[in-house]
């Protein structure tokens, strides 16, 4: 199964039929059909019984909407989780600071990003500029900020105080 059987089969739930689902998707009904039975096909189940002209979700079929519902959901619930990372809005940033930095200059600096980034986490370890700098090759931290020489071209340096 992909999105897109998944999507035309909450469609026909939706709508009823598969004429009228066929309409909203801008496809054919054929296509519809299509879809629906291959998905029938692939899991071994009917999802619809076809009482006339009428569709009446199985127990499958039943089972398929409710997760169906909550695979979208989750989907869109990712997608604007990304989006609000993209956009800076969200997030992690993992920082450590050597001990003088940590105590006189952090707090103000992570007070003002706060104030620009609520949404984004901002968890940090004080420790002296080598375990700090051993962190950031390790990867178990995003930056550093420290006053001590660094000895790594490993690490992108910049003045951020003098």
């Amino acid at each position: 199964m992909n999105f897109r059987e998944l999507n035309i089969f909450l469609s026909v739930c939706e709508y009823g039929s598969m004429s009228e689902a066929a309409k909203h998707l801008y496809m054919t009904q054929p296509a519809i059909s299509q879809a629906i039975s291959e998905l029938e096909e692939e899991y071994n189940v009917k999802l619809f019984d076809r009482i006339g002209k009428k569709l009446v979700l199985t127990h499958a079929g039943e089972i398929l909407r409710d997760y169906g519902k909550k695979i979208n959901l989750l989907l869109m619930e990712t997608e604007n989780t990304l989006q609000n990372i993209s956009d800076t809005k969200a997030g992690k940033l993992k920082l450590g600071a050597s001990r003088t930095v940590g105590t006189y200059l952090l707090p103000k600096i992570i007070g003002k990003f706060l104030k620009l980034y609520a949404n984004v986490e901002l968890p940090f370890c004080i420790n002296n500029t080598s375990e700090i700098v051993n962190m950031i090759l390790n990867s178990e931290i995003d930056l550093g900020i420290v006053e001590g020489p660094i000895h790594s071209d490993s690490i992108e340096k910049k003045t951020f105080v003098r």
